[in-house]
């Protein structure tokens, strides 16, 4: 059954899609489908192009300096679902602000936690195949291997969103992520401070452990688990 945001998505699509070569046979008969999901659903074209609301929220963490590999992972999870990633330096340690739309930030923050059960899965794997570590060999091991962890899931997730935006520029659609509108529309009210990070080493093994997760998509216990590849 199609909710009322689904059918709002999709409508958006075929106006986009009608405007697009507005005399060809695929535009004008998008813009039909478009008007007949309008009147079926009662839908207004303004709220159809309505601009998506973006709220924020907050995912506060002990550290006051997070491992760079840490805000990588949380980042490349968050801008594959639509959502901006931002930094926040707090008294009591640092935040992640999620800045996007509900659905997405809740999709990016479950999708989190199954990549991070994974990684600590694949982890304790791992060190079982090496020989016996001192507890620093142990700790500087496990920061490589999270740090190429981090970068594989960076990779498979981009490689993933050229995917779909290829399938979609086929269409003859146009791309703007909504991470991007959602950093965007925060900038007009915050300001911004960056901060400079030098590169960090990372190992193959955790890299091809990355590369290698399922990824999944879903929001709640309710509601199935979508495999994306």
């Amino acid at each position: 059954m199609m909710t009322r945001k689904n059918v709002l998505d999709k409508i958006l699509k075929l106006l986009a899609l009608s405007k697009n070569n507005s005399e060809t046979h695929e535009a004008k008969a998008a813009k039909a489908k478009a008007a007949k999901l309008m009147a079926q659903f009662d839908i207004k074209i303004a709220e159809a192009e309505e601009k998506p609301l973006f709220t924020e929220q907050e995912v506060g963490i002990k550290s006051k300096n997070p491992q760079k590999y840490d805000t990588t992972l949380r980042s490349s999870i968050a801008n594959f679902n639509g959502v901006a990633l931002i930094m926040r330096k707090l008294h009591s340690g640092s935040a992640y602000l999620y800045v996007g739309r509900t659905v997405d930030i809740e999709q990016a923050l479950y999708m989190s936690d199954i990549i991070y059960r994974q990684r600590d899965i694949k982890w304790k794997e791992y060190l079982k195949s090496l020989p016996k570590l001192t507890t620093s060999q142990r700790g500087k091991e496990r920061r490589l291997w999270r740090a190429g962890f981090a970068l594989g899931i960076r990779e498979k997730l981009k490689e993933l969103t050229e995917m779909k935006n290829t399938h979609i520029q086929e269409r003859g659609l146009t791309i703007v992520p909504l991470n991007v509108q959602a950093l965007r529309e925060f900038k007009k009210n915050n300001r911004l401070q960056y901060s400079r990070s030098r590169g960090s080493s990372y190992s193959d093994a955790g890299f091809q452990a990355g590369k290698s997760t399922s990824i999944h998509k879903g929001v709640s216990k309710q509601s199935s688990i979508k495999r994306l590849n």
